[in-house]
């Protein structure tokens, strides 16, 4: 899914009906969906990043470290704008439920489904702030010092057990080299896109290529010859 902000105002919500509710709640889960996707490539960074730091200080010739740094860097800006459009999305919901044209026909399952996204939405602003103190009290320095850009490489697994047949619903990738990110069909641009499942690949001008499994925090983009 491509990251998009959050439209202005639907006319719909001067008088919300239910369908205006439901579509609204719909696209705040989904945009804490690629939110969900985004901290997961984001804290797997952060979390490769801390780990080695425990054994040496990095170097800007350290390869691993820049491409990390910026991945980061990535990451943390679609980050930072999916929470906020779902923070966006999940306030219409709140003004949606106190319309009365509305709260006389919304379900106790309505409210308890739309309490849940109003909580992950706040919930996904909080995370952001402090991933991002985190980012600029550890890697600020060396995004400062060495200026890493972005190359293509795989993706980061998590360090925690996971069950043989658990999948990511989206996954947080990068497309580098002004291709596109398929099968999603996105700008190649150096900014983080979400996929739906796991896989993913890189076409120089269409979506030619052949998708495979990709990771959280996968830059793809045009491998080098040898």
């Amino acid at each position: 899914m491509l990251l998009s902000s959050t439209p202005l105002l639907d006319p719909r919500a001067l008088a919300p009906d239910y369908a205006y509710f439901t579509d609204t709640l719909e696209r705040t889960e989904s945009l804490l969906r690629d939110a969900d996707a985004l901290k997961t490539a984001l804290a797997r960074v952060h979390n490769r990043w801390a780990e080695r730091a425990k054994a040496t200080p990095a170097a800007c010739t350290d390869a691993e470290a820049a491409s990390l740094a910026a991945r980061a860097r990535a990451l943390g800006e679609a980050y930072r704008d999916a929470a906020q459009s779902a923070r966006v999305s999940a306030s219409r919901i709140t003004r949606a439920l106190a319309s009365p044209t509305l709260a006389p026909i919304t379900t106790g399952p309505d409210r308890r489904r739309s309490a849940q996204a109003i909580d992950q939405s706040r919930e996904h602003a909080k995370n952001y702030l402090e991933l991002s103190r985190w980012h600029a009290s550890y890697v600020g320095s060396f995004e400062k010092r060495c200026k890493p850009t972005l190359v293509p490489g795989p993706g980061l697994s998590s360090t925690s057990p996971r069950a043989a047949t658990e999948v990511e619903e989206r996954t947080a990738v990068i497309g580098v080299g002004n291709g596109r990110v398929c099968p999603l069909d996105a700008p190649a641009s150096g900014q983080a896109v979400v996929l739906k499942g796991m896989v993913g690949c890189y076409g120089k001008l269409r979506c030619d290529c052949v998708p495979a499994a990709v990771l959280p925090g996968a830059v793809l983009g045009l491998e080098p010859g040898p």
